[in-house]
């Protein structure tokens, strides 16, 4: 989905329960990784390259104030990466987080 506010392109993922978005989507530094609903206490974020390497594995406890993560992926190299986020036992998967610097 184009986002003409901040030139880039965002894609959704959507459980039974809850929407996610990441923006910006290309990143260059810092992703904001938000959703909407379902997610009560804690999520598992991990970013992995195209190989299914697991880049970067983070978990976020007391979210419930917060519907909005930050990463810093400004050590990854430019490229394609896949965002995998887990809240309890349900997995979602924000596709093409393109990084580039």
């Amino acid at each position: 989905m184009d986002n003409p506010n901040d030139g880039g392109y965002q894609e959704y993922a959507m459980t039974n329960n809850y929407i996610l978005s990441c923006l910006p989507n290309p990143v260059t530094d810092i992703l904001e990784i938000s959703f909407d609903g379902g997610i009560t206490s804690s999520i598992d974020v991990s970013i992995c390259n195209i190989n299914g390497e697991e880049l970067i594995c983070k978990s976020f406890v007391d979210i419930n104030n917060s519907p909005c993560i930050k990463l810093d992926l400004s050590y990854l190299p430019d490229g394609m990466y896949f965002c995998k986020l887990m809240s309890g036992f349900e997995e979602s998967h924000v596709k093409k987080i393109i990084v580039k610097h």
